[in-house]
């Protein structure tokens, strides 16, 4: 299981039907370190099979991909992180 910190995860959300809430964070904020622990306790957005809107036909269950999504927010900034399962990393652009 790889857990990644995304600053920008707009395009999990492409097909995403439910209401989407986006909770004030109290102090302290979150500290961006790659370490999610601390997201746990606000409600994530889970990522299934039924969000998949581009390569659905090659998706082999949880374990190849899926995750979770939280947003949050404070005075001075938008905090967005993921964490993702994914079978094996690609990155065919930079």
């Amino acid at each position: 299981m790889k857990r990644i910190i995304l600053v920008f995860c707009a395009l999990l959300l492409t097909g995403y039907a439910e209401e989407i809430t986006c909770p004030y964070i109290p102090d302290p904020p979150p500290f961006i370190d790659g370490e999610i622990s601390e997201w746990y306790k606000i409600k994530g957005i889970e990522i299934k099979e039924e969000n998949i809107t581009w390569g659905k036909e090659k998706w082999a269950g949880a374990e190849d991909l899926s995750g979770t999504l939280w947003v949050g927010w404070r005075q001075e900034c938008l905090y967005i992180a993921a964490e993702v399962i994914d079978d094996r990393f690609v990155q065919n652009m930079s």
